[in-house]
């Protein structure tokens, strides 16, 4: 599966930069696919909003630190506050959250990619809206970090460098 690196031009905030990953043959990177589904649902809606304002604070205030992150074997996970539901909405059974998996190159250089919402207690493997995302944010994560280890890409100043053209797989 061939992949690019994207710009997400919204989240280019003063500490950190966001990037997402388009894959090939998809119309949409992964976290606008992620951003996408999201919409379509109210209460994914909201939490989508949290996310995203908890991305903007970060961005704007501290960096990415690493306490902000939750790793999940290759990837990360963003650590967003999981805020009590709105008092009309019916309470979800085993509801976990949203999840949103990333790649945290440094305080000033995070990749997103997608998730979705967990309900199974315990280890992500159980969950079949999260599995999927789980595995694919790995898979990112994994060419990502032997890419920067190799130079085929690297950051300066914020900005990742991609020299033009180059897809990773």
């Amino acid at each position: 599966m061939s992949f690019r690196i994207t710009d997400i031009n919204t989240l280019k905030l003063p500490k950190t930069h966001f990037y997402s990953v388009k894959v090939e043959e998809n119309e949409f990177s992964e976290f606008r696919e992620y951003y996408n589904r999201c919409k379509l649902n109210d209460r994914k809606r909201r939490e989508f909003a949290e996310i995203a304002s908890f991305l903007t604070l970060i961005g704007s205030t501290d960096g990415a630190l690493p306490d902000y992150f939750k790793n999940e074997d290759s990837a990360d996970r963003i650590l967003a506050p999981h805020y009590v539901e709105n008092e009309d909405d019916e309470p979800l059974p085993d509801n976990y959250g949203l999840r949103l998996y990333c790649y945290r190159e440094s305080n000033e250089v995070v990749v997103l990619f997608g998730g979705d919402r967990k309900t199974v207690p315990g280890a992500v493997i159980n969950c079949p809206n999260c599995y999927p995302h789980f595995q694919k944010a790995n898979y990112f994560s994994e060419i990502l970090d032997l890419a920067f280890e190799e130079i085929t890409i690297w950051v300066e100043e914020h900005f990742i460098i991609r020299p033009e053209g180059i897809e990773l797989n």
